[in-house]
């Protein structure tokens, strides 16, 4: 029975050239070519936005529109036959939606756009794709205009930026992202931080952060480097725990139990004795698992807890208890 023969690669990267890509990219969107395109200003009440019930749009957007317009123009296709009069074509929204029933709700009657001769669904899958991606990459210059914003020169407070249009949930982390220090901040600008680094930056300690800015006057600023930094910190406050117990010296059969990166697997704290606890979260700064939140904050509680229990151990009974 001869063999079904399996779909070919898009196309072998050591044989084919760049045009060729692309050709084949551009047949698979259902296109001979790509279709022309150019920026034009039209009537909004001949800009049909697909499903428009279910787009759902902020009042903040819409007051942003109304006090600054759309400043980045969504992209449209022409729906209407092509014999149709221009002045009853009719172009719908292949590229932003939100904006283009934001620009409505604001009370404009003129849209700047991207007009494409025409499209496939591949295509306006693909444009939209694209623009969502380039908008998410341009953190880094959103958290460099926050730094010029926030500046005291300037002195724009988060309430001043949510009267312009803006989301206190979107900025929230950006904010915090621009008031790190000016050593990590110029990084950051500079394209050389991860946004995934700079997440775990802002949730750092005013000490932790120290360490990190005297670490990063000497190599890269990276996910490795704020876990050092963090491992620094908490080694100190183990020693600190031994040392309001003198007497204690750890028990040299004790094996710290594993840890895995499942919480439910973090022994409860009634299981541990408070030497064992302390062996536990020295064995934990040193494994795998260390910048999950949940299993660290589930071991500090462990250690508060029995610390506690230890306090009310040692305390000296009084010398009359009163009974009923």
């Amino acid at each position: 029975m001869p063999k079904k023969p399996s779909q070919a690669p898009l196309l072998d990267s050591h044989v084919a050239t760049v045009d060729e890509q692309h050709q084949e990219i551009i047949r698979r969107l259902g296109l001979q070519a790509l279709p022309t395109h150019e920026t034009r200003w039209l009537p909004l009440e001949r800009i049909l936005v697909p499903d428009e019930k279910r787009v759902r749009v902020s009042k903040s957007l819409v007051q942003s529109v109304k006090q600054f317009g759309v400043l980045q123009v969504p992209s449209v296709v022409r729906c209407s036959p092509q014999e149709a009069e221009e002045e009853q074509t009719i172009y719908e929204v292949i590229a932003g939606r939100r904006r283009t029933k934001a620009a409505k709700l604001a009370g404009l009657t003129v849209l700047k756009v991207e007009d494409y001769a025409y499209s496939t669904p591949q295509l306006s899958a693909l444009l939209a794709l694209m623009e969502n991606t380039q908008r998410s990459a341009a953190w880094v210059k959103e958290v460099a205009d926050l730094r010029l914003l926030i500046d005291r020169r300037v002195g724009m407070t988060i309430q001043d930026l949510v009267a312009c249009g803006f989301t206190r949930a979107g900025l929230t982390e950006r904010i915090k992202i621009a008031h790190l220090p000016d050593l990590l901040l110029d990084q950051i600008v500079a394209g050389k931080v991860a946004l995934d680094v700079a997440r775990k930056l802002v949730r750092l300690t005013g000490d932790q952060l120290a360490r990190v800015v005297q670490a990063a006057q000497e190599e890269p600023l990276t996910a490795d480097l704020v876990k050092q930094a963090l491992r620094v910190q908490i080694t100190p406050a183990a020693s600190s725990a031994q040392m309001a117990f003198p007497s204690w010296e750890p028990a040299p059969t004790f094996q710290p139990p594993a840890l895995s990166s499942s919480v439910e697997e973090v022994p409860p704290p009634a299981a541990l004795s408070l030497h064992q606890l302390i062996a536990t979260l020295h064995a934990f700064t040193q494994s795998d698992v260390y910048q999950h939140v949940p299993e660290t904050h589930q071991l500090v509680q462990a250690l508060i807890q029995r610390l506690e229990i230890a306090a009310r151990e040692m305390a000296p009974a009084p010398d009359h208890v009163l009974v009923g």
